[in-house]
Formats: structure tokens, C-alpha cells, sequence
């Protein structure tokens, strides 16, 4: 194994004989989650708090440094049915559905009605912000961003992890890509990020949202053998028929879910085009 390459990055092979997925068997890369909530008596009587960071049903505490390797373009669809969040369709790269999607929208992402920004329209007329421009309802397929990091924990340094950035987390994610984009770097992996999360409150809810900041810079070489083993790792949405929350944790419930008529949940608000940006 290359220096600085983790033993668990495993390329995929085929398995004669074996039926079990890599899913199943809990060999994918799991997920940096946010906690936005304290919901068991086991985790108060940890002292978990809400605002902290969990991987692999561990605690992190509020604050946790990555070096990612890469980030990816995604797009989620996702429907509501009763207490089931499904996943209808998903893209890994922003521009084609997966292959495993159930419900392919569109061909391409660029040409589904699911992924398109609509002007508000009032009496029959384009309704405008203050600055000037008109205002618009996010699509129905939520945009985002995947990275693909190496977890510097003490506990197991250089533990490969994905953090998805979707919703309002997006916007935070892309001025840190912008950010990294002025400086003029060649990867991601030059930079050490420390992870921290900042409380935000709409509609009676309370969750949080990551912020990046650069605590240390590599040359490019040192992580270049991980990023060049890593090259060929996709995102891998969640896909199943109970799926219960959304694939990256979602948000606190605490009211009753409803669906709105841009087909998100009430209780997960949907990003804006102020929170993107745009």
C-alpha cells in the first residue's frame, strides 16, 4: 500500500460466490454526520450535545479536522410517504441519474424538470427581491456537494469519510470551494480543515450548519498517492424501500412532517436561492 494511502480504501472486485453487497457487509465509506439533535437516554447520559460531529455512531465533539481528496457534484430526489423518506432519483456526478436510481426523472440532469429554479409569481406577476432580481422556489431535485475526506481523529487517523453538504449546507461548502479556488491550489488535499458548526434557527427549529476553516497546508506530494487511489471513488446514494431519513442525516424532528408542494418535507426547510447565493 502507498504511503499516506488508508488500508481502507478498497478498490472494488468482483466476490465468485458471495451474495452479500459491500453495503451490507458495512465495507462502504461511511459518512461524517452532524448531530442536530439529542434523541435517546443513552446519549444524554454520555453527554452528547447537539452541534457536534458523529462517525461510526461515535462522538466527535463540535469540532473535527479532514484533508479531503475530492468532492462531487450531487442531486437528490426524494419523495415522501408517510413516514418514509424515498429516494426516487440521485445523481453521483450532477449530470446523469445513477444506474440504480428507481425512478429515473430524465436523461440528464441539465434536461429534468425536477432540477430546474422557477420564478415566484404573485397576481400574475414575477415577484422581485430587494436587489432587484426575481424571486424562485429551488427545484424539486436538491443540489449538493460530497467530499471525500481522510478523518484526522486521534483515536484512527486517516479514516476515509464522506461529508455531503446539501440544502443550506451547500452554501457554507461552496464559498469554501471558492475560497480554495482564489488561492490558486492544485488539490484539495494541500489544505488540513478543521470542521466546526455554527446553530442556525428557522420555523421553530434548530440545527447547524459546518463551517471550514484552514488550520495547516501540505505540499502537493504528500497526499497525492491518496488522492491518485481514490480517483475512481464514487458517491453511493442510499437507495432502499424504508428509507427513513434523508442520506446524510437531514434535520431534527420536531413537528409533523408534511410535504410542501415543491415536494419537500416542512420540517427539513428547503434552500433558497439567498442561501445558495444566487
Amino acid at each position: 500500500m502507498a504511503e499516506g494511502v488508508p488500508a481502507t480504501f478498497g478498490k472494488s472486485r468482483q466476490r465468485l460466490g458471495v451474495a452479500a453487497t459491500p453495503q451490507q457487509l458495512g465495507l462502504t465509506i461511511p459518512p461524517l454526520r452532524i448531530k442536530h439533535a439529542v434523541k435517546t437516554r443513552e446519549e444524554i447520559a454520555a453527554g452528547v450535545l447537539p452541534g457536534t460531529w458523529e462517525f461510526r455512531k461515535r462522538n466527535l465533539g463540535p469540532t473535527v479536522d479532514v484533508v479531503f481528496l475530492a468532492q462531487k457534484n450531487i442531486r437528490t430526489y426524494q419523495v415522501r410517504d408517510g413516514e418514509r423518506v424515498q429516494t426516487r432519483c440521485a445523481s453521483s456526478d450532477g449530470v446523469v441519474p445513477i444506474p440504480e436510481a428507481p425512478v429515473p426523472q430524465a436523461a440528464t440532469c441539465a434536461a429534468c424538470p425536477r432540477a430546474v429554479w422557477e420564478d415566484v409569481v404573485k397576481d400574475g406577476r414575477v415577484v422581485f427581491k430587494p436587489d432587484g432580481r426575481p424571486k424562485q422556489t429551488p427545484p424539486d431535485c436538491t443540489s449538493g456537494y460530497a467530499f471525500l475526506g481522510l478523518l484526522m481523529e486521534e483515536a484512527t487517523p486517516g479514516q476515509p469519510c464522506w461529508l455531503v453538504c446539501k440544502g443550506t449546507a451547500e452554501r457554507p461548502a461552496k464559498e469554501f470551494l471558492r475560497e480554495w479556488d482564489a488561492q490558486g491550489h492544485t488539490g484539495l488535499f494541500e489544505w488540513r480543515v478543521r470542521l466546526e458548526l455554527k446553530e442556525d434557527r428557522s420555523g421553530g427549529l434548530t440545527w447547524y450548519l459546518p463551517t471550514f476553516t484552514v488550520v495547516e497546508e501540505y505540499p502537493l506530494e504528500k497526499y497525492m498517492a491518496a488522492y491518485e487511489y481514490a480517483a475512481g471513488i464514487e458517491y453511493v446514494h442510499f437507495i432502499g424501500r424504508d428509507q427513513v431519513d434523508d442520506e446524510d442525516g437531514g434535520r431534527p424532528r420536531d413537528v409533523t412532517p408534511r410535504v410542501t408542494n415543491a415536494g419537500f418535507r416542512d420540517d427539513v426547510p428547503p434552500p433558497t436561492d439567498d442561501d445558495l447565493g444566487i
